[in-house]
Order: structure tokens, then sequence, then C-alpha cells
């Protein structure tokens, strides 16, 4: 059921994007492939891996996850000549405030999960 519920979360989320990047739908079948192609691969490689973490510690790792794979989504979108209407780009300062914010808040969750993991297992 996870996985299920991952591929359709990552195939929502990207096909909205692609739909912004492409609104006419241009290159609509090599679009969809890529999308199928990576909603595919991501969801099976993320949940392929059996890890014994604690759950903040999964959360951190599903959040990095996503980030990555939305940013990629955005670079391929970006290759095959696509413009975001609502101007999600790379040239957009405001992308890379949130992508810096996301990365931040993510190595403080890290560090905070890890320092806590650590201290219990020395208890």
């Amino acid at each position: 059921m996870k996985k299920v519920a991952l591929a359709l979360l990552l195939f929502t989320l990207s096909f909205l994007l692609y739909k912004d990047f492409f609104p006419e739908g241009e290159t609509a079948v090599l679009g969809i492939a890529i999308i199928v192609f990576l909603t595919y691969c991501l969801s099976h490689y993320k949940l392929g891996k059996s890890t014994k973490h604690s759950k903040e510690k999964k959360q951190v790792i599903s959040q990095l996850f996503l980030t990555i794979y939305l940013v990629l989504l955005i670079f391929v979108f970006t290759i095959f000549k696509g413009k975001s209407s609502v101007g999600i780009s790379f040239d957009n300062i405001f992308f890379w405030l949130v992508l810096m914010i996301t990365i931040i808040e993510l190595i403080t969750r890290w560090r905070k999960v890890s320092t806590s993991v650590h201290a219990r297992k020395t208890a």
C-alpha cells in the first residue's frame, strides 16, 4: 500500500509540474513517459530499501528524497525546453531561497535526529 501511495503522490506532483512547464501539452508523450519512468524508478528505489531507522529519521530521508526528485524533475523539464508558467525555474531567486531554507531545515533535523539516536545508543 505504501508503494502505491508514494507512486500516486509522485505521479500527481510530476503531472502538475509537467502541466505547468508544458501547458499546451507539447511533447506530451515524451513528458508522460519521463514522469512514469521517474515515478516508477524512484518509488521502487525508495521503498525497496529496508532501513531500520527511527520514524523521525525516515521522515527526514523522505523529505530529502522528495526535494531531490522535484529539483531533478524541474531540471529535466527545463532541458526539454519547458518554461514554467508560474515562475519555477533555476533563474528565479525565490526558488533558490526556498531550496536553501529546505536544505538548512533538513540539515538541522538530521543533526537533531542523529544526536538523539546516538544518545539512546550510549545510554
